[in-house]
């Protein structure tokens, strides 16, 4: 009887955590056309939007002169980025993601 007890509040809490993960991710991607001209500049926005609040993913890309940041939208927002980014000095023009996916190969 105790195993079953047990049996039924692990599956009762594995239920509880798969349903909170699911409604818990919103992640929104953001693309930006910037200004970057050398690979220490691609490493400052790089480190900028690492560690800043709900961002889950930074790519920079200076052939293509892109930015692409995976983030948490309850956390932050495109604008909200983008104004971090231009705060630093470049550009942070927004461009689609089908847009981002042609400049970078």
């Amino acid at each position: 009887m105790k195993q079953l007890i047990y049996v039924f509040i692990l599956m009762l809490t594995v239920s509880f955590v798969a349903q909170a993960e699911k409604n818990g991710s919103k992640t929104k991607t953001a693309c930006f056309k910037s200004s970057m001209h050398c690979a220490s500049c691609e490493k400052t926005v790089f480190e900028l939007l690492q560690f800043e609040k709900g961002v889950k993913e930074v790519k920079t890309d200076l052939p293509s002169n892109t930015i692409k940041v995976v983030f948490d939208e309850r956390k932050n927002s495109q604008e909200a980025i983008a104004k971090i980014i231009e705060k630093k000095g470049y550009k942070a023009e927004v461009i689609a993601e089908e847009e981002y996916k042609k400049m970078v190969k």
